[in-house]
């Protein structure tokens, strides 16, 4: 029961945490509260000894009960993730965005002094290309930023796993 048994313990934990994050975010926004709810059912996996998180601590713990003790008080009590906030793109640009380009079209058409059919080809054309194309750019900016909200979750975890190897390489 080394350091390196445990970081590969601990890389399948947080690999079968980041899945099940992912996972969540496909089905729409992450919210702390179902990251939570995710995060308390993978923690469940150090105490369930056919899980291979809870084998090797329970493997441990009768190799080494005093560390093995503190090991399951840090993964059952201590360890947790706080809430993060990561701005949201406003829904409303969706709307906006191509209603701006609608009036700057028909704006420019009627300095131009265009006919009645150009006006509304030069207002409807831009509406119709923007929306299409700001829905996308949101779309976009929402998945990376529930990537970058799995990540920051994930990166919290850093600080326990290096109480764990440092409790194990103690003397």
């Amino acid at each position: 029961m080394n350091i390196d048994s445990f970081e590969n313990v601990w890389d399948s934990f947080i690999v079968k945490f980041k899945g099940k994050l992912l996972k969540q975010s496909n089905n729409g926004n992450l919210n702390y509260s179902d990251i939570n709810l995710v995060f308390k059912d993978v923690v469940l996996s150090w105490s369930i000894k056919t899980d291979m998180e809870g084998k090797w601590l329970m493997d441990y713990a009768v190799s080494n009960p005093a560390k093995g003790e503190l090991i399951k008080k840090i993964l059952a009590d201590d360890m947790t993730i706080k809430e993060i906030s990561i701005p949201k793109m406003p829904e409303f640009l969706k709307y906006v965005v191509p209603f701006v380009g609608a009036a700057a079209g028909l704006g420019i058409s009627s300095v131009c002094d265009a006919g009645i059919a150009v006006k509304a080809i030069s207002t409807i054309a831009p509406a119709v290309v923007l929306y299409p194309s700001t829905n996308t750019v949101l779309n976009t900016l929402k998945i990376r930023n529930n990537e970058n909200l799995v990540e920051e979750y994930i990166s919290q975890l850093d600080k326990y796993k290096q109480s764990i190897i440092s409790i194990i390489s103690s003397n």
